[in-house]
């Protein structure tokens, strides 16, 4: 009998996501935070659901002088 792994098994009946990161908020003086989007997608790769912020981490950005926070998803 053959196995299906995970990642065989999600393309056949779906229940795998696309992630993205885009930035969420950046202070001006170089710090930004960044947030990892995500979508669940079916077995032909198309949106299922609404898409979610899966985490958030801090970085380092170049200082621009000007705040600015991103709406949320």
């Amino acid at each position: 009998m053959y196995k299906l792994d995970v990642a065989e098994a999600k393309t056949i009946v779906g229940g795998e996501e696309k992630c993205w990161v885009s930035t969420y908020s950046n202070d001006g003086k170089g710090n930004c935070v960044r947030k990892v989007v995500c979508h669940s997608v079916d077995k032909h790769g198309n949106p299922v659901g609404s898409e979610y912020i899966k985490s958030t981490y801090s970085e380092s950005c170049p200082v621009t002088g000007r705040p600015v926070t991103y709406p949320k998803p």
